[in-house]
């Protein structure tokens, strides 16, 4: 009971310090271009429109502790992570998520982004990825072993997944995946 009472005091803590001293007014604007890691040291409980959360980032090359993400009340997570452009591999944990959610666009221009392992997200949820990775000019493996597409929306739910200009050399997809060719 103390250590739940001693958390709670120190995520409180953190956000007054956080605003605390901020005479200039300073926004995430004002400073992500100078983050090169992100790390989620306590449990991070995303709104449910957490679109753009971590866009523009373009300096960050690695997210750490991602497990600590609550998106149990998130609906759409598209463009999260777009426009990282110095991230270069990206592993997924298996979020908490409770609501149907798009990753449309979850890596739209991650120009230097090489490898993407989603295998770990439960996708009983997502009901799209639809241009998941355009402009990911880099982009060699991809790995979404555990997806199924029996809650996409439509057949547009996993429509251009991979951009034209992707260089994808290694695709691993779950056996419940049905790809469809259209002429």
């Amino acid at each position: 009971h103390r250590l739940i009472r001693r958390q709670r005091q120190m995520c409180i803590r953190d956000r007054y310090d956080l605003q605390q001293g901020n005479s200039d007014k300073l926004t995430v604007n004002d400073f992500k271009n100078k983050v090169s890691k992100i790390n989620i040291s306590n449990t991070l409980k995303l709104s449910p429109d957490s679109s753009f959360l971590f866009k523009n980032f373009s300096n960050v090359t690695d997210y750490l502790n991602l497990k600590n993400i609550d998106a149990s009340q998130v609906t759409d997570m598209s463009f999260m992570f777009s426009g990282n452009s110095a991230l270069k591999a990206f592993t997924a944990p298996k979020f908490l998520d409770a609501n149907n959610h798009s990753l449309t666009n979850m890596f739209n221009a991650d120009s230097n982004l090489a490898y993407l392992d989603l295998s770990e997200i439960d996708s009983s949820h997502i009901t799209s990825i639809q241009s998941l990775t355009p402009l990911c000019t880099k982009l060699l493996v991809i790995n979404l072993a555990n997806f199924s597409s029996q809650n996409m929306n439509s057949a547009d739910g996993f429509s251009n997944i991979f951009d034209a200009a992707d260089v994808v050399t290694d695709i691993t997809l779950s056996p419940s995946i049905i790809l469809n060719q259209t002429t």
